[in-house]
C-alpha cells in the first residue's frame, strides 16, 4: 500500500482503499489489512479515535469482480497466525481439478497425496514451502471418475485429511 491509497476527504475523516491487480491467496481467519495509527502526543486511543462503524463498508472483489463482504476485527496487535492449518478443497465437489488452501507456521516440506477410497495413490506432491497462505492444486487428470477421494496433506508432524467429490 503506498501513499496514494490513503485519503482525508475531510478533517477527522480517512479513506483507505487498496488495489492490487495480482491475484492473492488470503484464507478465512488471514488478516488482509492492518492499519497503524503514531500518536504526535499522548493520548488516550479511545480519545483519539472513533469508528463510526455504520459508515464501514469492507469488500473485497474476486477475480470475476463480484463483491465479497469482509468482516472487521480490532485488535491491539496483529496475531502472526502461528499455527499450520488446511482448509476444505475448493471448490467440493468439482467437475474438474480442485486446490486445497493451505496456511503454513514455519518453512516446511510439504506432502500432498490422493488416493480412491480402496487407497490406491493416484496423485503425490511433495513440495517446500515458505510460511504463510498457500494454494495446493489437486489436476484434474488426477480424479479420473466420478466419485469419493481421500486427500491428505502432511507438513513436518502436523497432518490433515478429508474427502474430496468429483461429480
Amino acid at each position: 500500500m503506498n501513499e496514494s491509497a490513503i485519503a482525508s476527504p475531510q478533517p477527522g475523516m480517512l479513506n483507505v482503499v487498496w488495489f492490487d491487480a495480482m491475484p492473492q491467496v488470503v484464507l478465512a481467519d488471514e488478516n488482509l489489512l492492518t492499519l497503524r495509527v503514531r500518536a504526535l502526543a499522548p493520548v488516550r486511543l479511545s480519545e483519539a479515535i472513533s469508528i463510526a462503524k455504520e459508515k464501514i463498508s469492507p469488500e473485497a472483489y474476486t477475480a470475476n469482480e463480484q463483491a465479497q463482504q469482509l468482516q472487521l476485527e480490532f485488535t491491539e496487535r496483529s496475531a502472526a497466525g502461528g499455527e499450520t492449518i488446511a482448509f476444505a478443497p475448493q471448490p467440493n465437489p468439482t467437475s474438474a481439478g480442485a486446490a486445497i488452501p493451505l496456511r503454513l507456521a514455519q518453512t516446511e516440506t510439504v506432502m500432498l497425496e490422493l488416493t480412491d477410497v480402496s487407497g490406491k495413490r493416484l496423485f503425490f506432491q511433495q513440495i517446500t514451502l515458505g510460511a504463510g497462505a498457500h494454494l495446493l492444486d489437486i489436476p484434474a487428470t488426477a480424479l479420473p471418475q466420478t466419485g469419493v477421494y481421500v486427500w491428505r496433506v502432511q507438513a513436518g508432524k502436523w497432518e490433515e485429511n478429508g474427502r474430496l467429490v468429483k461429480m
